[in-house]
């Protein structure tokens, strides 16, 4: 999508060994040197770019989108990055598909293949399983691994297959830690992870008064029905209206329409992003 709207735009891959050992070796020679925009594809492989690029920035402030940067896992990134860059970056996250996206595809087609671009628009129901089997390993082999953060891999598997089983149900970490047989504080570490990937939205209760509203205890939503069915073993429309947590995919994935039209819908002034989604996602 990024090639379509720069098509002239110079990428750098940072997951291909050539362009990052560029990189690394001079980093602002090469900046310099090359004609803007610049694309930086898995740019949280490289943090130390950041820095140089506010100085880059400064030199020419007037000009917009100079240098756009992807990135494919949160994991307070988004912090080091407003460290570097505040006030000369805007954020935009990409959701999976809403239904007004795809066109002429049917609700419940995408309510059972879920929003993400290969599964979403594939009717081949093998070819789907084995597109959402490699996400899976690469969020826990690549993304995890890739960023230093030390976890089971074992374990937040089957911490992933546990929320699918409780999907659309008040969380609860102790009861998650019992079944696990972890602790709260490893269980409430996992949910933050999934959450700041964007793939688990924690839903608060709505009360009038504040106060309450904070303390009581959220829902706990997979944010893709694709990803969610693939856990629950789910590949037909048959086997969905079969499986005991339809009315949860159902309510989630409703849910998920609704932030996502609301995000496209009012985005606040002098910023690319969303406008702060309803009680459950940062800003973006």
């Amino acid at each position: 999508m990024v090639r379509s709207l720069f098509p002239k735009a110079v990428l750098f891959d940072l997951e291909r060994p050539s362009d990052l050992q560029r990189l690394e070796a001079d980093p602002e020679y090469t900046l310099r040197h090359v004609k803007t925009p610049v694309i930086l594809d898995e740019a949280q492989r490289l943090p130390a770019l950041f820095p140089l690029l506010r100085a880059l920035i400064d030199e020419r402030r007037a000009e917009k989108g100079r240098f756009v940067l992807l990135v494919s896992a949160h994991f307070n990134l988004r912090q080091r990055i407003s460290e570097s860059l505040a006030g000369r970056i805007g954020f935009l996250d990409l959701d999976p598909f809403a239904y007004v996206e795809v066109a002429g595809a049917r609700l419940a087609d995408l309510w059972l293949r879920g929003g993400f671009p290969d599964p979403c628009l594939t009717p081949n129901r093998g070819a789907r399983r084995d597109w959402m089997d490699a996400y899976l390993r690469t969020f826990l082999e690549r993304d995890l691994a890739g960023l230093a953060i030390e976890v089971s891999l074992s374990q937040m598997r089957r911490f992933w297959y546990l929320l699918a089983a409780a999907n659309g149900t008040v969380w609860n970490a102790s009861e998650f830690g019992r079944s696990l047989g972890l602790s709260y504080h490893t269980i409430q570490r996992y949910a933050d992870l999934v959450e700041q990937a964007f793939l688990l939205p924690r839903l608060p209760p709505y009360f009038a008064n504040l106060g309450k509203r904070l303390v009581k205890s959220p829902k706990v939503y997979l944010t893709d029905t694709g990803l969610l069915h693939a856990f629950l073993d789910v590949e037909t429309e048959q086997q969905l209206d079969r499986c005991p947590q339809r009315g949860a995919s159902w309510a989630g994935f409703i849910i998920e329409q609704i932030i996502r039209r609301e995000s496209s819908l009012h985005r606040p002034a002098g910023s690319i992003s969303g406008a702060p989604r309803p009680a459950r996602r940062s800003t973006c």
